[in-house]
C-alpha cells in the first residue's frame, strides 16, 4: 500500500519539475546562439604575435595591456591588435584559434598583410598554404 502512494507522489512531483521548453535553449541546439566570438592576434612591444579568443577583442587587448591577459602579453607590453576574425560559435572560433597558432610567422604575417588590405574576410586556405594542420587521433 505504501509503495502504490509513493509511486503516485513520485509521479506527480516528477510531472511539477520536468522543465518547460526554453527558447534560448531551443536557438542554442538549433547552432546560433546570438553570442559573437573572435580570434585575434596581437603584436606585442617585442614584435612576437600573440593569437587568442575573446567576445570583444578590443576589450580583451584593453585588459591585455594592463597586464591582467595572458601571462606571455603581460611581460611584452603594449600590444596592439593586428588582425580579429568574427564566428558565430565558440566551437568554431576555438578550431579557428588552433588552426591559426598552428600556422608558421610568415603564414601568420601574410594573413595580416591580407585582412589589413580590407578584401573582406581573409581567405584561411590561402593563408594556410597546402599544409592540413589537424589534431592527432587518439
Amino acid at each position: 500500500m505504501a509503495s502504490s502512494r509513493w509511486l503516485a507522489s513520485s509521479a506527480r512531483f516528477c510531472q511539477t519539475i520536468v522543465p518547460t521548453p526554453c527558447p534560448a535553449r531551443a536557438r542554442h541546439r538549433s547552432g546560433y546562439s546570438g553570442t559573437v566570438y573572435f580570434v585575434y592576434m596581437v603584436r606585442c612591444a617585442d614584435g612576437t604575435l600573440y593569437t587568442g579568443y575573446a567576445r570583444d577583442p578590443e576589450k580583451r587587448i584593453l585588459a591585455h595591456n594592463a597586464g591582467r591577459g595572458a601571462k606571455y602579453t603581460s611581460q611584452r607590453r603594449p600590444v596592439s591588435l593586428v588582425y580579429s576574425e568574427a564566428s558565430e560559435s565558440l566551437s568554431a572560433t576555438l578550431k579557428r584559434e588552433y588552426a591559426v597558432k598552428c600556422l608558421t610567422r610568415r603564414e601568420k604575417e601574410s594573413l595580416i598583410r591580407e585582412a589589413a588590405r580590407g578584401d573582406g574576410f581573409p581567405n584561411a586556405a590561402a593563408a594556410s598554404g597546402t599544409r592540413d594542420r589537424t589534431l592527432p587521433r587518439r
